[in-house]
């Protein structure tokens, strides 16, 4: 199950900034992922907080959610300049290297942060899916908008200028806060799981051992 999940995952990430590259670069591309990628969220959300989803299609939104953040990835990463050379040198081998090794992270990240969840209770990972929804969806709010305002279908308004800038230029902060989020879930896990367990080994060595020297 989590092999295919971080296949899957690996691919989407890809996938979408292979796609980004292969498509031209325009106004209307951008509100029409953004929009889309927010679209996914909001129906992923609703649909974890009123049903349960089988692993197949739970993997699927996964996956086209994963896509089209890769995508918008792409849009800002600036990755035409991995390399200030048209040949393959040391400054791109590690640039490239570090991006893979980002992406194998956030892969492993997916598939952790989907383990640790099930030790929390319904309510909390119901509030952990809109919270990560609402950080999620504020930085999209801003291409939203302005993309929605370089193709003049939403007029120039001030507050919306304001509101652009302080959700784009804070969104490099969306990552360390989802970070935050998964270390928090992985410490619940150990505490509630895993440290218990240790406890209870513990008891049972030493009550083994007991065992052995009263005989002995």
């Amino acid at each position: 199950m989590y092999v295919h999940q971080i296949g899957w995952v690996l691919l989407s990430l890809f996938s979408g900034a292979l796609l980004f590259f292969l498509l031209p670069f325009s106004q209307v591309n951008i509100l029409a992922a953004s929009t889309s990628y927010l679209a996914i969220l909001l129906l992923t959300a609703i649909v974890s907080l009123l049903f349960s989803i089988s692993p197949r299609p739970l993997i699927a939104l996964q996956s086209l959610t994963t896509l089209l953040a890769s995508f918008m990835w792409a849009k800002v990463a600036k990755l035409t300049m991995l390399s200030t050379t048209n040949v393959i040198n040391t400054e791109l081998i590690l640039n490239v290297t570090a991006i893979i090794l980002g992406f194998l992270a956030i892969a492993f990240i997916h598939v952790t942060s989907s383990l640790t969840v099930t030790a929390l209770s319904k309510g909390a990972r119901r509030f952990l899916i809109v919270l990560l929804l609402v950080i999620a969806a504020l930085p999209l709010s801003g291409e939203i908008i302005l993309a929605s305002m370089k193709l003049s279908i939403v007029g120039l308004d001030r507050g919306l200028l304001a509101y652009v800038s302080k959700v784009t230029n804070f969104s490099w902060m969306t990552s360390y806060a989802v970070l935050v989020i998964s270390l928090l879930c992985l410490c619940y896990f150990y505490r509630s799981q895993i440290q218990p367990l240790k406890t209870q080994v513990s008891h049972t060595s030493l009550a083994i051992e007991g065992f052995c020297a009263h005989f002995s």
